[in-house]
């Protein structure tokens, strides 16, 4: 099995046409085509074989004939955002479902979601650009010849060169009408999750919001694997119909690779560490023994002299 495999089954299965591979050399991109699904096999060693010297690419849909073109056209039943930094799930807006698949690129994701039916290119763009608003994705990487990184190639633009990885996959296919309400509908209030779980969860809505629920239970509370599947599961009974138990299992694993929220301190002997979710680090901070509380009649009594850019509402410095 290659490491491209569990991505471009999920991305291509059941359609014909043809896969492009490119990677980048010294004087421009080179290009090679291959028939899926006749030359899969071809294509994935391929892939694997140039990701060692070359930052290599696949294009997000298929081509009728061997040209990457946006005017050819081709089948897509997946869409597609490349961001620049991961989202934390309980900022993922509400009404942008979780994706189906998302690559680890070295520097940001890749994310995928399969749809429930084949659209036109034309289409597709379309789609994808209401994802890069909500998103705040690469507004660049919209268009249907976009090319974006296979997992098991590494990412040559950092010394060392960083693996791009497939992080995660889910067997679900999402409702093109859920896209096309994100083109129809703009400026609509994103829910908070507080609010989202007050009600029943609706079917479209059951995974976005179970990631996110994750997330904010590993992010604030630090909880393990086994404890946030507790609490799926008895959130899953709010759903208008539970998600399976091996789908919750597997948010719960994945839940787990997050690192805790950027401003979350927590206890290590005599030590805390203030991690940043986006540097991926900890910053060790020495915390002392025992505390020396302050009454509050004491700080209320401090003077202080503050130099007003807005009187009352906005100090300078501050």
């Amino acid at each position: 099995m290659h490491d491209t495999d569990p991505l471009w089954n999920h991305l291509f299965d059941g359609l014909r046409g043809y896969l492009c591979l490119a990677y980048r050399t010294p004087t421009g991109f080179l290009h090679e085509y291959y028939t899926w699904p006749d030359e899969r096999e071809a294509a994935a060693r391929r892939a694997s074989e140039l990701g060692e010297q070359h930052d290599t690419f696949f294009s997000v849909r298929l081509f009728d004939e061997p040209r990457r073109k946006k005017d050819v056209p081709g089948p897509v039943q997946a869409l597609w955002c490349d961001l620049d930094s991961p989202i934390d799930p309980v900022d993922w807006p509400d009404d942008v479902p979780w994706p189906t698949a998302i690559v680890e690129s070295g520097r940001g994701w890749h994310c995928y979601w399969r749809l429930d039916a084949v659209i036109a290119p034309d289409e597709a763009e379309g789609l994808v650009r209401a994802l890069v608003e909500r998103l705040g994705a690469d507004a660049a990487a919209c268009d249907s010849a976009r090319l974006l990184r296979p997992p098991g190639t590494l990412n040559h633009k950092y010394d060392p060169p960083r693996p791009v990885m497939l992080r995660e996959v889910v067997d679900e296919r999402q409702p093109v009408a859920t896209f096309r309400q994100l083109v129809a509908t703009t400026g609509r209030r994103h829910e908070s999750l507080r609010e989202v779980l007050a009600r029943t969860i609706p079917v479209g809505q059951r995974h976005s919001v179970m990631v996110r629920l994750a997330g904010l239970l590993r992010g604030d509370a630090q909880l393990e694997p086994g404890e946030i599947l507790a609490v799926l599961e008895q959130v899953n009974r709010r759903c208008e119909q539970p998600l399976p138990s091996d789908e919750l299992a597997s948010i719960a694993r994945s839940a787990s690779k997050w690192p805790v929220n950027p401003t979350l301190v927590f206890s290590n002997g005599q030590h805390d560490f203030i991690c940043s979710l986006q540097e991926k680090s900890c910053e060790e901070t020495k915390i002392p023994d025992a505390w020396t509380p302050i009454p509050v009649t004491e700080l209320s009594g401090t003077e202080t002299t503050v130099q007003w850019v807005w009187d009352g509402f906005v100090a300078r410095a501050a």
